[in-house]
């Protein structure tokens, strides 16, 4: 044990609240808050696995039912009537300017004639609605851009038309599979945008890798990922980075010896985490940890924060001189099932501990806690007051009315890597996407195969949101993570707002 960590006062704690919660998600907005030739397939979708049919919309039904004008839209999709379903959904985006399902449709339906490609995006519509808008949000921005483009895109509009897809997983394993054979079975499919958590991406992992079909995650963080095969891959960097940059955070920002852990034993993502900070935590034989279980059953906060608090070496076998020193810092790992625990932690810590946590405690909950949650120190993969960001920032503000956060920004990368990847393949075979017996609306050139092989090429690159998109050999993107800070402000509405913690002049 070092001295400093013998000499720290008991109630010099360190609040270090994880990445793990993936999920909740913070959305600041200062206004309002097809699978087929002709037109949309139908949505009632096979479940090879038996049970429901995986719900798919391109426009027949909608996943997201916060819009009356967006019902009619998809009953008169269902109806044949395109015309009305576009006025429909123009209407719609009339009342609310930033329902990214309804621009999505609205683009598929602009493109019925045209030829065209399509991917699909798979979100967790039915029980997480606010992530799902998050993540489409991305992927609508990128459709549009390629589709119709606009001020953020120069030159004439590209041969051939993006259909997306939107597929609701629930953010459920067996579902998220399920989603996946359904997209596998269709050919037309060339990638998939998705999954949300590491544990639904692991569910669906094998059967795209099985289908040759690309999948690229903007979301899922678990190192267990990374080499799967090569149609896996992500926008987002994975745990080990963001595990040793808060354990670097921890111990030389900081100066902390010793931390709780609190994390979900059954959550892929929260393993994963703990298991890269606590090895990088204690690499020098200096740092302690304590493990403390969370599941989705609420936590006793104040008995949490005081278990934390008598925290000694007893329980770790290779420091068992200690007798009785304070912990200096708890880690919240959980998942997005363990959201709640963990604001109600940083709730009762009343702004007394410090605060360290990553990408998952981007969030306005967090943001509502208040002075309870200032001061906090996050990890996440993107922020919109990036110098390396502020052009896709102010894009994204023209379009949906206020700031975005790094899901969609990682989304907008993931379905910009898969435009790129189509648009290669077709550019660099013009010979077949014309060839006979090729139905101009048909995505039969390339193949998934293509699209594969161009993701992992050397060369290749699509823009992205603040950094080019590249993937190593693994599927993985290296991508530097940014720290921020809670800070008063007024961009949330809460009083207070994530800002970089170094901004640099």
């Amino acid at each position: 044990m070092s001295r400093r960590s013998q000499d720290a006062p008991l109630l010099i704690t360190a609040l270090l609240v994880s990445l793990a919660l993936l999920g909740g998600g913070y959305w600041l907005v200062r206004s309002n808050g097809l699978l087929g030739s002709e037109s949309p397939t139908p949505s009632t979708t096979h479940n090879p696995q038996g049970g429901p049919a995986p719900s798919l919309s391109s426009g027949e039904q909608v996943l997201l039912a916060d819009s009356p004008d967006k019902l009619a839209a998809a009953a008169a999709g269902q109806a044949g009537d395109p015309t009305q379903a576009i006025a429909l959904l123009r209407k719609s985006l009339q009342q609310r300017p930033n329902d990214p399902e309804a621009l999505i449709y609205l683009n598929n339906w602009l493109a019925r004639e045209a030829p065209q490609r399509t991917i699909a995006v798979a979100v967790p519509a039915a029980n997480l609605p606010d992530v799902a808008k998050e993540l489409l949000r991305g992927v609508a921005q990128a459709q549009a851009q390629w589709n119709q483009g606009d001020r953020e895109r120069s030159g004439p509009k590209p041969a051939w038309q993006l259909r997306v897809v939107i597929a609701d997983d629930s953010n459920n394993p067996a579902t998220a599979k399920a989603v996946a054979e359904a997209l596998a079975a269709d050919p037309r499919v060339l990638g998939v945008v998705g999954h949300f958590s590491s544990t639904t991406s692991l569910a669906a992992a094998g059967v795209y890798q099985r289908a040759g079909l690309p999948m690229i995650s903007p979301s899922s963080t678990a190192v267990t990922l990374s080499g799967l095969g090569d149609a896996v891959l992500r926008t987002v960097p994975s745990d080990r980075q963001a595990g040793q940059a808060l354990a670097m955070v921890a111990r030389q920002q900081l100066k902390l010896a010793r931390v709780s852990v609190f994390y979900n034993p059954k959550s892929a993502y929260s393993q994963s985490l703990k298991t890269e900070f606590v090895q990088q935590f204690t690499a020098d034989g200096q740092g302690q940890v304590q493990l403390q279980e969370m599941d989705s059953e609420p936590i006793d906060a104040q008995r949490a924060i005081g278990q934390a608090q008598s925290f000694n070496t007893e329980g770790l076998v290779l420091f068992g001189e200690r007798q009785s020193q304070g912990s200096e810092g708890l880690v919240l790992l959980g998942d997005r099932s363990t959201l709640p625990s963990a604001l109600a932690i940083v709730e009762a810590n009343q702004g007394r501990l410090p605060v360290l946590g990553g990408d998952s405690i981007y969030s306005l909950d967090l943001l509502k806690l208040g002075a309870s949650a200032q001061g906090t120190i996050l990890a996440i993969p993107w922020h919109p007051d990036l110098p390396q960001s502020l052009d896709f920032a102010q894009a994204m503000r023209r379009r949906w009315g206020g700031d975005v956060n790094w899901r969609t920004a990682m989304a907008y990368d993931a379905a910009q890597a898969l435009i790129q990847a189509i648009d290669q393949e077709i550019t660099q075979k013009p010979d077949r996407q014309n060839a006979p017996g090729n139905h101009p609306n048909e995505a039969q050139d390339p193949t998934r195969s293509a699209v594969k092989a161009a993701l992992h090429r050397a060369d290749f690159q699509a823009a992205g949101s603040s950094a080019a998109v590249r993937f190593a050999n693994t599927g993985d993107r290296s991508l530097p993570l940014v720290l921020i800070t809670v800070r008063e402000g007024n961009r949330s509405g809460t009083g207070f707002d994530f800002r970089l913690l170094n901004p640099g002049p």
